[in-house]
């Protein structure tokens, strides 16, 4: 051991995990870097957005705000068992091949409320899976994308056909898609 790395020893999603980590690396970046489960997200890095939300020994924590090495010993539960058990179910039912699932994280708050009403706070990380999406796509990594929390609605609508009555705030997230150009001529049908 040198005086930058420690030895840890945990349970990750129930599986005994050993590594050795660097002493200041966060909770969600071992999780992400060493151990390759990238449900939970760096969003805000300040503990606010909740995208990095995992349960240490039963107590939910915010794992950009926890250094890896503070779970020396203890259970760790991430976002990623509970997608595994979704996706077998719909494999299980038969549903996979035509259900598209949009996961996406509450932005966390602040106080009591939602939070104020700027960009930081309706910034949300997102994930979407299912017949064709994109495959291994990170919507984070494109420069000119901003996912926000109003964009879960416009794409579930988008997704389904259905035009809101009236104006909205957010927009369908079209850049999920393995092939944009197929829904191009795509016939938007209008509730009533």
């Amino acid at each position: 051991m040198n005086d930058r790395t420690l030895e840890i020893s945990l349970t990750v999603n129930g599986a005994r995990v050993q590594e050795r980590v660097e002493a200041r690396k966060t909770l969600v970046d071992f999780l992400r870097e060493d151990l390759a489960l990238t449900g939970s997200h760096v969003g805000c890095e300040h503990g606010v957005c909740g995208a990095c939300t995992v349960r240490v020994n039963g107590e939910i924590v915010r794992g950009c705000l926890m250094l890896a090495v503070q779970c020396d010993g203890a259970a760790v539960e991430t976002i990623d068992r509970s997608i595994g058990v979704l996706l077998d179910t719909l494999l299980e039912q038969k549903l996979a091949g035509s259900t598209v699932i949009i996961m996406s994280a509450d932005h966390g708050g602040a106080g009591r409320s939602h939070g104020p009403n700027d960009p930081r706070s309706r910034h949300i990380p997102w994930i979407c899976t299912g017949p064709g999406i994109r495959k291994g796509y990170d919507l984070t990594r494109d420069p000119t994308l901003t996912v926000n929390t109003e964009d879960t609605f416009a794409t579930a609508c988008w997704f389904l056909g259905i035009r809101p009555p009236g104006k909205i705030d957010g927009k369908p997230i079209e850049q999920v898609l393995d092939d944009r150009e197929l829904l191009r001529d795509a016939k938007v049908t209008t509730t009533k």
